[in-house]
């Protein structure tokens, strides 16, 4: 009953919040009517910046959604976006319905040309339907995940994922035995 009220609050306190916001930025928002954006995700939407939301969103506090400059990010229905987790686009970002993104996931779009201080490249990242990210992963600029896959948490995913597939990151351990007089680097 208590998640029921919870989802309740959720869905007045967005009815008012943003049409709001969808004004503030000139109408670079678009939503279905219904969304479940909890009170500490934050919607941030830059000059001809657009976000748009499929119907039954959800993010949860400290999700961060963000369109800067002329980025586009598009969500699917019943998007779940966990907690502290950034999607931050600058040129596009599409994320399929029934997707689910775990917490502390961070998507960009861009990252810094090091030739051209100041200056950002972009390529577009495609999210597909019912894919599974799960949590601490890191999604890079121009990626497309197919639909169905499952991304292990802590993956850091650099190039194309094929729909249906699991992708994770092999790690290798290793314990090396230190000499009584060697220390520590």
């Amino acid at each position: 009953m208590k998640q029921i009220f919870s989802m309740g609050i959720r869905v007045v306190i967005n009815c008012i919040r943003l049409p709001l916001k969808a004004m503030i930025s000139a109408f670079h928002l678009s939503f279905a009517p219904v969304q479940l954006l909890a009170p500490g995700a934050d919607l941030s939407i830059g000059s001809g910046g657009r976000i748009r939301l499929g119907s039954r969103v959800t993010a949860e506090k400290g999700a961060l959604l963000s369109a800067g400059n002329s980025g586009e990010l598009c969500l699917g229905d019943k998007v779940y976006i966990n907690r502290n987790t950034l999607i931050v686009c600058r040129e596009k970002i599409t994320i399929g319905s029934g997707t689910s993104i775990g917490p502390g996931v961070a998507i960009y779009d861009h990252d810094h040309d090091l030739q051209n201080p100041g200056k950002l490249r972009c390529k577009p990242i495609l999210i597909g339907n019912n894919v599974w990210i799960g949590a601490n992963c890191t999604v890079l600029k121009g990626v497309s995940i197919g639909d169905g896959a499952v991304i292990a948490a802590g993956t850091v995913v650099t190039k194309d994922v094929p729909a249906g597939t699991l992708l994770r990151e092999q790690r290798v351990w290793r314990n090396d035995r230190l000499e009584q007089n060697e220390a520590p680097d």
